[in-house]
């Protein structure tokens, strides 16, 4: 459902990406790069407050492996700022 949702934010069908995001969220997955994507699509959204909260479930964004995924959480978290 990450995928999906990205594809769907990329798409700008926001309503869509929020829905596929909320459904990979109740995986429970705490994986940095799904909140990350869940981020950035709270963000599209309007609703920066729940899009920080999420980044703030990210541990240790300096020990991701995935320079992309490190440097993508970094972008968001300037911008949000």
């Amino acid at each position: 459902m990450d995928t999906l949702a990205v594809a769907y934010l990329k798409a700008g069908r926001v309503a869509d990406a929020r829905r596929a995001s909320d459904a990979a969220l109740r995986t429970g997955s705490r994986d940095a790069r799904l909140l990350w994507h869940a981020a950035e699509v709270r963000a599209a959204a309007g609703e920066p407050a729940a899009a920080i909260e999420l980044l703030r479930g990210i541990r240790a964004v300096e020990t991701i492996a995935d320079v992309r995924v490190r440097a993508g959480i970094r972008a968001l978290q300037q911008r949000l700022e």
